[in-house]
């Protein structure tokens, strides 16, 4: 998530679209004021930089940044500043403090109550994604954080539908869509929202509104976690697809999203 006071926009993060890559193409254009919520080593290693209000942030918590600094160093042979240490400590500064309860990933309800003067005026947006898609990157993903469990795809999608489901490996993500993140009151609340699947297309419409030339790098952060030779039609039987269709039931009806399979 990015609120930039200098060119007057806020970018609301949903959860496997592209987010990381999207931040670190907006990095460069951070004026020292602004916030970057996440995607902070995804940033350093795309060649983007920190800003004032990022290592403020940081000073927060000095013991853990000097530590985890002084290993970062030692790992890339000179003197730097953790993105981890960054990413971890902006994190809970703005969860404790300020009430964004998932990091990178805030609610709209949470931004606009931050700073609802900048909610008002600036031009907010987001990423959606095809949710049969959405659901098999998802899993793959949380399965890679949870140290690969054995636990099939359509279970995975049964704990989501359901949250009294027993979950013991943890695999069931803070937010069940990413509804939550660019809509207020069960409503859309930011000025546009671009799908993942013309990417390229949408963040030059970004930038078009800004005045700012964006572009997507040739690498996208955190890819290569779900098998490519797999392709997402494979995960689903009917069940599955139908369990997606009522756990992103919100996303279909705005979007009008079907199965691309």
């Amino acid at each position: 998530m990015i609120i930039s006071h200098r060119h007057k926009f806020i970018f609301m993060h949903s959860r496997k679209t592209a987010g990381s890559s999207v931040t670190a193409a907006l990095n460069p254009f951070l004026g020292p004021h602004d916030i970057q919520l996440g995607a902070w080593p995804e940033t350093i290693a795309g060649g983007g930089r920190f800003n004032r209000k990022a290592l403020l942030v940081a000073m927060s918590d000095p013991r853990l940044l000097w530590r985890r600094s002084a290993a970062h160093s030692r790992q890339c042979g000179r003197l730097a500043v953790s993105p981890e240490a960054v990413n971890r400590i902006t994190k809970h500064h703005f969860c404790n403090r300020h009430g964004f309860s998932h990091g990178a990933h805030a609610r709209a309800s949470e931004v606009r109550a931050f700073d609802p003067d900048a909610w008002d005026s600036y031009f907010t947006f987001a990423i959606v994604r095809n949710p049969w898609t959405h659901a098999v990157s998802d899993y793959c993903w949380r399965m890679h954080l949870c140290k690969q469990p054995n636990v099939s795809f359509a279970d995975y999608l049964r704990r989501l539908a359901d949250p009294e489901r027993p979950d013991p490996e943890g695999l069931r993500p803070p937010l069940m869509s990413n509804w939550e993140i660019y809509a207020i009151d069960d409503e859309i609340a930011v000025d546009r929202v671009g799908r993942y699947e013309d990417l390229s297309e949408e963040i030059a419409a970004f930038g078009a509104q800004l005045g700012l030339p964006l572009a997507l790098g040739g690498h996208r952060a955190k890819a290569g976690i779900r098998d490519a030779r797999k392709s997402p039609a494979e995960y689903y039987d009917a069940e599955s697809v139908e369990l997606v269709r009522d756990i992103y039931a919100r996303e279909i009806a705005a979007f009008g999203y079907a199965p691309p399979f």
